[in-house]
């Protein structure tokens, strides 16, 4: 779950110009790391470790996973793994 969420959420930030999604490389180097201590999915520090290595905001990304509904036509959480 927080893998598929770290590679869709918004980068750059909201307030820049474009909105676009978390470059692959940092998506990718978000799971490896995730993955590399798999047995301590999902303590916090560890995925607010690796959202500050991979440059991954630790606050978006929480909000994002928790999400339960839809909202704003930008579906998040679980609701966005049916897309």
């Amino acid at each position: 779950m927080f893998m598929l969420c770290a590679a869709n959420l918004p980068f750059p930030p909201p307030d820049a110009q474009t909105q676009n999604k978390t470059p692959i490389v940092r998506s990718l180097g978000f799971a490896n790391c995730l993955l590399a201590s798999y047995n301590k999915i999902p303590e916090r520090e560890l995925i607010e470790d690796c959202s500050l290595e991979f440059g991954l905001d630790f606050g978006a990304l929480n909000v994002y996973v928790s999400r339960q509904v839809d909202e704003d036509d930008d579906p998040d959480g679980v609701s966005g793994l049916r897309y």
